[in-house]
């Protein structure tokens, strides 16, 4: 395969990409961003991938990198460059610019009619539309800040059947290098937006006829005597702070994890997968 090389940090294509790396304004104003590794470099759907930069060696020693590259504008940069562009300590030898999907609301239900009944005692079987669909299951964020843990959110949600997730402007940005990475391929197919207004999209989730938890350190009855299989959205807050009153009081319904043993509270994306999990076995059943 005859690529086009590229050589110096001062090359266009190089500056865009350390700019979509490095900066969130970036990112926005293009409405992409940068990934790299051959794990999420496969998992890229084909259509999403904008332009690709890889080593000879990795070129070289895994065949079906040349095939993933097919449609792609692809070019051969020195290690020396990749090391240098790389937000990783071991680079594998691919980086890698994506379009971002856009996601509506809509989205986020995975395909639940809010408007059409819910047959009795259902795990989501639609009786006005005939269809199977799953009752949504939808984590909601609060100004959750640590790219690991939101990363790491996706990457649970996904294994737990989360229909989509809903995150605060003030939650980090989850196309951050660290984070894109963490959620190990997650962010290209669990539906997810931000929102301006958190509080009142609490309350559309709730007019829609979704019930929303709110994970609470305050909370009188703990996560596992709830019913999850209905309708329902988790809400989570900040790592140090929890939720805020307002988000709270907008849920309507607190839960807590009880604990053993001097921990006053576990990690956020540790607490997030506890509750995603147990809504995963109820619906199993």
């Amino acid at each position: 395969m005859d690529l086009e090389r590229i050589t110096s940090a001062a090359n266009p294509r190089i500056k865009r990409l350390t700019a979509l790396q490095q900066k969130h304004r970036e990112r926005e104003r293009e409405r992409a961003y940068a990934a790299e590794g051959v794990r999420l470099f496969s998992d890229t759907p084909q259509e999403l991938i904008e332009e690709v930069f890889l080593t000879e060696k990795l070129l070289s020693d895994d065949p079906g990198i040349a095939a993933k590259l097919e449609g792609c504008r692809a070019f051969l940069i020195p290690e020396s460059l990749l090391e240098k562009v790389s937000d990783t300590r071991s680079p594998q030898g691919v980086i890698f610019t994506v379009k971002m999907r856009e996601y509506a609301e809509r989205d986020l239900l995975g395909g639940w009619d809010p408007d059409a009944d819910l047959s009795a005692g259902a795990a989501g079987a639609n009786s006005a539309s005939g269809k199977g669909s799953v009752a949504p299951l939808l984590l909601v964020l609060e100004d959750i800040r640590d790219p690991g843990n939101l990363g790491t959110m996706f990457r649970s949600a996904e294994a737990a059947g989360v229909t989509g997730i809903l995150m605060s402007a003030g939650t980090a940005d989850i196309y951050q290098p660290k984070a894109v990475r963490s959620t190990m391929s997650a962010v290209y197919r669990v539906p997810h937006r931000y929102t301006d207004d958190l509080c009142g999209d609490i309350e559309r989730l709730k007019d829609m006829g979704i019930t929303v938890f709110a994970a609470d350190l305050k909370a009188a009855k703990a996560y596992d005597t709830y019913n999850y299989v209905k309708p329902s959205a988790l809400l989570i807050g900040n790592e140090a702070h929890g939720l805020t009153p307002e988000a709270a009081a907008a849920a309507g319904c607190s839960i807590i994890i009880p604990m053993c043993g001097g921990i006053e509270s576990l990690n956020a994306a540790v607490a997030a997968s506890v509750l995603m999990f147990e809504a995963a076995r109820q619906r199993r059943k």
